[in-house]
């Protein structure tokens, strides 16, 4: 092997590049002039902001259900019969006015049985105008006989003085006697008669009400074989025919009164609280309801779903008696009195008993409230997670709290009390001030101190005013 082949040539490689290097350090060191520094300076985080001012709070509570007609009526056969007539058109769906005939029944029976009855009274009036005719009769017989008892007496008195001188016998004085005694017995029937008529009287007075409370029957029932309409409305279910024989207690057909809604909007019981969180005094609960709605100052609104900008104005009419043990809800019913005002066909629909309504509850606007969106309220967990990211856990702090930027434009984090939630916002009670910048975007990683853009957001802070006002829906 020759000297060339044992020199390391691969080892050989790494002198050029280490020659370059040696030649640029002596060059930097040759240089006049030092290397330039170009600071970045703080990085500042860009958020969206509002600032903080009062609202007259409107507390809400909404809930849904059905709408259904407040009245409704189903007609039932009250007498048995042959049906002779039906108005033209009765189907499901026809509309019909009020006291309009539906369905009439024959009525030949019941009108007989008045025809019957009427003569029994007249057969009653004849009895008691012959009863006043007997006692007039006695009362004339009985004086008469008590004149001829007058003379019977007399006589016997002279008949009774002749037998003492002898002028006359005994058998004489004794037919006297028997004469004053059957004029006694006359006068005692004669007053016994009298005394009989009373309660004849009063027999003929007990048939005659019987008979006017039957004859009232009869054409009670002959004017139950015409079937009116109660109210204006809708027809539903029909189930009954022309010339059918129907039986009394059968039901003929049904009507529903659509001139006045009922919707029952079930509330959960949590969304209630701020509703009910300008309350201050004891309420009965035996009030009125109109009392209490007009404690509490409670108006009513209610919203087609699917067409939130349709609504009507209500009012509360009851509130359930109990709350709904599987949804934990509270039924609260009220009504629409003019379901049909403002339709246009195609834009606004009538409320009609079947939609899905909203139910939404308003109490008495509550002044000087200061608002947060939901969004911009965190939790202690929350924060506490915040906290572990940035090395320190400044958000194991108990409550709830949010992110305010200072006057020198620095994150800051400000504890708060919460008094009530609703929707999309949240009531303050302490821990913000009116004028305070508050972050409403997302902060995280939020940072204590840490340098912020603030950008104000109008759209925010008009949306938050709308629904504090009651101008927009709960959320």
């Amino acid at each position: 092997m020759n000297l060339w082949s044992r020199v390391p040539w691969h080892k050989l490689l790494l002198l050029p590049p280490l020659a370059l290097g040696v030649w640029g350090f002596l060059r930097m060191q040759d240089r006049d002039t030092e290397p330039q520094k170009h600071g970045r300076g703080e990085p500042a985080r860009l958020l969206e902001v509002i600032e903080l001012r009062t609202y007259d709070l409107v507390p809400r509570a909404s809930g849904f259900g059905t709408a259904r007609a407040a009245r409704e009526w189903r007609a039932v056969a009250e007498v048995s019969g042959r049906v002779v007539e039906i108005k033209e058109g009765l189907k499901q769906g026809a509309r019909v006015r009020i006291n309009e005939v539906l369905v009439k029944i024959d009525t030949t029976k019941y009108d007989l049985e008045v025809a019957r009855l009427q003569a029994e009274l007249g057969r009653i009036d004849a009895q008691s105008a012959e009863l006043e005719a007997r006692e007039s009769n006695y009362q004339a017989t009985l004086r008469i006989e008590n004149a001829s008892l007058t003379i019977a007496r007399a006589v016997l008195e002279r008949d009774q003085g002749l037998r003492d001188q002898k002028a006359v016998s005994q058998s004489k004085v004794d037919e006297s006697e028997r004469t004053v005694l059957a004029q006694e017995v006359s006068i005692e029937s004669i007053r016994n008669s009298l005394k009989l008529l009373p309660a004849e009287r009063a027999s003929l007075a007990a048939q005659r009400k019987v008979h006017e409370a039957n004859l009232k029957k009869a054409e009670f029932d002959v004017g139950r074989c015409v079937i009116l309409a109660p109210f204006a409305g809708d027809i539903g279910e029909v189930d009954v025919e022309a010339d059918q024989f129907v039986q009394a207690g059968a039901q003929l057909l049904a009507a529903y009164d659509t001139s006045r809604i009922e919707i029952e909007g079930k509330m959960p019981i949590g969304r209630l609280r701020s509703l009910f969180m300008g309350t201050r005094q004891p309420v009965d609960p035996a009030m009125p309801i109109e009392q209490f709605s007009k404690l509490l100052g409670f108006k009513s609104v209610v919203r087609l779903v699917g067409w939130r900008a349709t609504k009507w104005n209500a009012k509360l009419v009851r509130i359930r008696e109990q709350i709904e043990a599987r949804t934990r809800t509270l039924g609260f019913v009220v009504a629409v009195s003019d379901p049909n005002e403002g339709t246009i066909p195609g834009v606004r629909p009538p409320l009609v008993p079947g939609m899905f309504c909203e139910v939404e509850m308003q109490a008495r606007p509550q002044s000087g409230s200061i608002v947060v969106p939901r969004s911009a309220l965190h939790s202690a967990l929350n924060g506490a997670l915040n906290g572990a990211l940035n090395g320190a856990l400044n958000g194991a702090l108990n409550g709830d709290f949010v992110y305010l930027v200072d006057k020198n434009n620095r994150l800051r984090r400000r504890a708060v009390k919460v008094l009530a939630r609703q929707g999309g916002l949240a009531r303050i009670g302490a821990g913000l001030r009116v004028g305070e910048r508050l972050v409403v975007s997302d902060p995280v990683p939020a940072i204590e101190g840490m340098l912020v853009r603030p950008i104000t957001s109008p759209s925010v802070g008009q949306r938050l005013e709308a629904e504090a006002t009651a101008r927009d829906p709960v959320r």
